[in-house]
């Protein structure tokens, strides 16, 4: 019998899915190479990401204060970013059926608040994007191991989504990764204790050469460096006057800050730092972030507080 601590070896020597392009799931660029999915966020006009993303950064905001925020100037705030008031109720309306928000009648209006499970999410995305790679590392990996049936292949891309949307990297069809030991909180968030198709377990590979050459095969290392070299170049120019802006302007620019930072660690496994790569920009990406954030949080939810209150 195979013991745990033999599984990642085993693995790490079948074809990888930075090998296989049927097997990885999409990268965060553009298929013609070009930078991010979306276009530069700053000139005016320009749409940028999906609805949902900037609804998600709303939340966030709310969620950092506390409370919910009535429709009139919920659809108001995601007009900042040009999305249409019938394209913003349709998007809340959605997350509400998905149980990512809850609705208040309060008087004629209704007001949105993020739910306990919106929350949960928000938190793990914090925990996950605002923490700095830890510089050591103890040679676990998690792995999920699951077998679910082509027959519910629902089930199956609902699993993947929130493996990918935890940073975990492909190693087989049925085999994801993560350089973390999160079984706790990713057990309760894909509801998997009682079913027995999805075994989550710790391994390890015992050298760190094979630990890095795992990490180049689970996730396309190349794509996570274009993406951060992206981030760089678009809010680096940003800095100059950042901390004059408008209550207005600031709100609008963390949304975007935060959906752009949120997105990258979906497709950046957040590598401690034994196993980065040489010249790994993910450090000098995330001072930015932080130097960023703490220029724009405290007008920007202000300008959210005072709009709520208004």
């Amino acid at each position: 019998m195979l013991s745990v601590n033999g599984v990642l070896s085993v693995l790490a020597g079948r074809r990888s899915v930075a090998q296989n392009p049927r097997l990885r799931h999409g990268s965060g660029r553009r298929p013609d190479g070009r930078g991010l999915r979306r276009a530069n966020p700053f000139p005016p006009g320009v749409q940028p990401l999906h609805s949902r993303d900037i609804v998600t950064a709303v939340l966030e905001s709310l969620d950092t204060l506390g409370g919910g925020l009535r429709l009139a100037p919920f659809t108001a705030l995601l007009g900042l970013f040009d999305i249409r008031p019938d394209a913003a109720r349709a998007t809340l309306s959605r997350m509400r059926r998905e149980g990512l928000l809850s609705t208040e009648k309060i008087g004629r209006e209704v007001e949105y608040a993020p739910t306990d499970q919106m929350r949960q999410r928000l938190k793990a995305e914090r925990d996950r994007s605002l923490v700095p790679p830890s510089p050591d590392w103890s040679g676990d990996w998690t792995l999920v191991l699951y077998q679910i049936p082509e027959s519910d292949r629902a089930r199956r891309e609902k699993l993947k989504r929130r493996l990918i949307d935890r940073g975990y990297g492909q190693i087989n069809p049925t085999t994801w990764i993560s350089p973390r030991d999160d079984r706790e909180s990713l057990r309760c968030d894909l509801c998997c204790d009682d079913d027995p198709s999805v075994v989550v377990l710790t391994s390890r590979t015992g050298s760190l050469e094979r630990d890095r050459e795992l990490a180049a095969r689970a996730w396309d290392l190349a794509d996570v460096v274009a993406q951060y070299d992206d981030f760089l170049r678009e809010w680096e120019p940003r800095l100059a006057g950042i901390d004059r802006v408008s209550g207005r302007e600031a709100f609008r620019l963390r949304a975007l800050l935060m959906s752009d930072w949120f997105h990258l660690p979906r497709h950046d496994p957040r590598l401690p730092l034994p196993l980065q790569p040489q010249g790994w920009p993910g450090q000098a990406a995330f001072v930015l972030f932080n130097r960023l954030s703490t220029a724009l949080d405290a007008p920007a939810l202000a300008h959210l507080k005072a709009l709520r209150e208004g």
